[in-house]
């Protein structure tokens, strides 16, 4: 006989990934997931454009460099739909390119979003995120 049946749960996080390279993506999405993280994919600003419209996500991670330019635009629309949401960018480019780096402090400034290099070991993504995340819901 059962006395008592406690169900807890355990919300998970729900972001964004918008990475071009669809094996990289997969193979994030795979490693969140033990770490309570969900993480939809996306391989282009345009399908994360209509998804922003429709969802609230917990969090973005945004690739800087895409096929077809920069993250700007998505970050400025994404800042449009929510002020606070946190964003985290990540890209390999700002080594070789102290222009690049210099253009992205002042936007990360501006519209409010964090930078990580490439690559990026899947458990600090994942807890910059949740810092991230209990910070703006704090």
């Amino acid at each position: 006989a059962i006395e008592a049946l406690t169900i807890r749960s355990h919300p998970h996080l729900q972001v964004t990934l918008l990475e071009d390279d669809t094996r990289a993506a997969d193979a994030l999405v795979e490693a969140f997931r033990p770490l309570g993280i969900v993480a939809t994919p996306f391989a282009d600003s345009d399908a994360l454009r209509e998804a922003i419209a429709h969802r609230r996500f917990d969090a973005y991670v945004l690739d800087w460099l895409l096929a077809d330019g920069t993250a700007a635009g998505i970050v400025e629309e994404i800042r449009g739909h929510r002020a606070h949401v946190p964003i985290l960018v990540v890209t390999g480019a700002l080594m070789a390119d102290s222009e690049m780096e210099k253009s992205l402090l002042e936007l990360s400034a501006q519209w409010n979003f964090s930078t990580l290099d490439k690559p990026v070991r899947p458990m600090n993504l994942a807890n910059a995120l949740k810092q991230m995340v209990s910070a703006s819901r704090g």
